[in-house]
């Protein structure tokens, strides 16, 4: 018997939404039946993959609408997302709200809560909790293998043009940290590695410590000259380092024990398409998602934290720092 196919509404059709639609329509099972964006242009580029879908200038008339859907993906600008994402869930439907989930601790909350509630599906699009790497990383971590975890340092460097490396970049090793750990946050800090007209662009170092002990220091630009994505889980038996832009993305472990650093094989995949096949799954039989609202909470929660933080801190950094 083949699996019922999921009719998704994508709300929001911008450089994000595009290639989730793309990504959406090599997805068996998975139809995108309604586009969502009030600038004809970006719909119209958004058809071009899914031409059978209908198009809506906003959430209002695609409500009023009544078309038949099973869920919702929100790809829509930041602050935009808790009251997207609410409306859809109130309207029936299972609801993929990109990263960062909220834009408030507050919001968030409620979108846990909403989505709780009235019994629906409500993820996080934390895409790197879908990368192999990340997974096997992961994996590592809990199984003990690495022994007492101690540490988790990334450096991920961009030129993406946000001028918001915190709430840009932050989400992707936060849930990371959340999926190692899921202790409560215990301490934050956060300072820029530079002031001046130039200082919204410049490096950000972020630490967080957990109330378990375990700390985790991120480097974060969007403004960098040349693109990192590196990080390192290290513990009291050995550490684990992935580089997301090496050949393979390979895992590199090594232990206390003097055993020489190996690779560790990964599942191939792709990280989106992972996602989007999670969360059709998820909304296809019922089940909880990885990266669900109420594990988000914890992204937005240090994010808000950290946000305050900048707000009071102006110490000058260097790029940051080496790996431990």
């Amino acid at each position: 018997m083949s699996e019922r196919t999921v009719r998704v509404a994508l709300v929001g059709c911008g450089r994000w939404g595009l290639r989730l639609g793309s990504a959406l329509a090599r997805l068996p099972g998975v139809e995108v039946a309604a586009l969502v964006d009030r600038d004809p242009c970006a719909l119209a580029a958004a058809g071009a993959t899914a031409p059978g879908a209908e198009r809506f200038p906003d959430l209002g008339a695609l409500c009023a609408s009544g078309p038949t859907l099973d869920a919702a993906i929100v790809a829509t600008p930041s602050p935009l997302h808790a009251r997207h994402g609410l409306a859809l869930l109130r309207a029936g439907l299972d609801v993929l709200v990109e990263k960062p989930l909220a834009t408030t601790l507050a919001a968030a909350r409620t979108l846990a809560s909403e989505a709780r509630r009235l019994g629906r599906v409500g993820m996080a699009g934390h895409v790197l909790r879908y990368h192999p790497g990340f997974e096997r990383l992961i994996e590592l971590g809990r199984s003990g293998a690495l022994g007492r975890l101690r540490g988790l340092w990334a450096r991920r460097l961009t030129r993406s043009g946000s001028t918001s490396p915190l709430w840009t970049l932050a989400p992707h090793d936060l849930a990371t940290l959340h999926a190692l750990d899921p202790s409560a946050v215990r301490r934050v800090e956060l300072a820029r590695c530079a002031s001046g007209p130039a200082e919204h662009t410049a490096p950000i170092e972020l630490r967080v410590e957990l109330a378990s002990g375990l700390e985790a220091t991120l480097v974060l630009s969007t403004d960098a000259a040349v693109a990192e994505r590196l990080t390192r889980l290290t513990g009291s038996e050995g550490g684990a380092w992935l580089d997301e832009f090496a050949p393979d993305a390979p895992l590199l472990l090594a232990t206390a024990t003097g055993v020489p650093t190996r690779r560790v094989a990964l599942e191939r995949g792709e990280p989106l398409l992972r996602e989007l096949e999670h969360f059709a799954s998820s909304v296809r039989y019922r089940t909880e998602p990885r990266t669900s609202f109420a594990e988000a909470v914890f992204t937005v929660d240090a994010l808000e934290r950290a946000e305050r933080a900048l707000e009071a801190a102006r110490v000058p950094l260097s790029d940051g720092p080496a790996p431990p």
